[in-house]
């Protein structure tokens, strides 16, 4: 008797019009346009909606459960309001990172070391007053400019979970068909919040694939977006390695003055003489 397969049947791939015809001509009208780089002002936004709804609120006034689209690029990053002020309000942030690495402004410096990110100074004495976020740009399958998410903490564990899937099904995330849906949980003080959740879907072929990873290419380029990167370590006088790294700038049209940056703000590549690693 033949055994029926029980392998996930994907729905068949959405076309994504930024691929279409001339690839190449739709990456050189963006950099054309936009020159001076992008800036989160210039993209359209889908928000997290709140109190555990379901649905979202998509660009052209759409309202959907789900959406697809494609996760370009994606980097962490932090605002911090002192309590007074309340998050999300029309002041400026005290202090904001937008690499999650090195904050800029007061208290400002390096952020895993910052007093603001420690556990338990948030309010009610749970979480950080500081905390992480994730900005990710999607390209939806009619759009030609992505479209900026801004993930809050509660919704990091399922992007990372959904990132360990991608890598054991070897699938790059600018090749990934993402299902962005929304879920329901509550606080341990009894507030229901929405989650995002993550699903695979589909994946572009393999033409679609390399189109999709150099508009990704240029897309960082032109929001400022650099990658972490690890130098090797070095002996100190101790006798204990320490871990260099470069810290990735603050990107274009930051609305931030260059006499507003903390004084050990470093750009990427400048170390002192005595953290060359020979």
């Amino acid at each position: 008797m033949k055994k029926e397969s029980t392998a996930l049947t994907l729905p068949a791939a959405p076309s994504f019009a930024a691929f279409a015809d001339d690839p190449e001509y739709t990456r050189e009208l963006v950099s054309e346009y936009f020159s001076d780089g992008i800036a989160a002002d210039d993209l359209q936004t889908i928000k997290i909606p709140g109190a555990g709804g379901k649905s979202w609120d998509l660009p052209g006034d759409k309202s959907e459960r789900t959406f697809t689209g494609i996760i370009l690029a994606a980097h962490p990053f932090r605002l911090y309001w002192p309590e007074e002020f309340g998050v999300g309000g029309k002041q400026r942030p005290s202090c904001q990172s937008q690499d999650g690495i090195i904050g800029v402004g007061n208290p400002g410096g390096e952020c895993r070391i910052c007093p603001m990110a420690e556990w338990g100074t948030g309010k009610n004495g749970r979480g950080t007053a500081c905390p992480p976020k994730h900005a990710l740009y999607i390209l939806l399958p009619d759009s030609t400019l992505p479209t900026r998410m801004d993930l809050p903490v509660m919704s990091l564990k399922s992007l990372r979970k959904y990132a360990r899937d991608l890598l054991d099904h070897r699938v790059r995330e600018s090749s990934a068909i993402t299902q962005f849906g929304l879920s329901s949980a509550v606080s341990e003080d009894g507030i229901t919040y929405s989650q995002a959740t993550f699903t695979h879907v589909g994946t572009l072929d393999p033409e679609e694939a390399r189109e999709a990873k150099a508009y990704a290419l240029m897309l960082e380029e032109a929001l400022g977006i650099q990658k972490k990167q690890r130098l090797p370590r070095q002996l100190s006088s101790n006798g204990e390695y320490k871990q260099l790294t470069q810290v990735s700038t603050v990107p274009p049209r930051s609305d931030l003055d260059e006499d507003e940056l903390p004084d050990d703000f470093r750009q990427p590549g400048s170390m002192t003489e005595e953290e060359i690693p020979f």
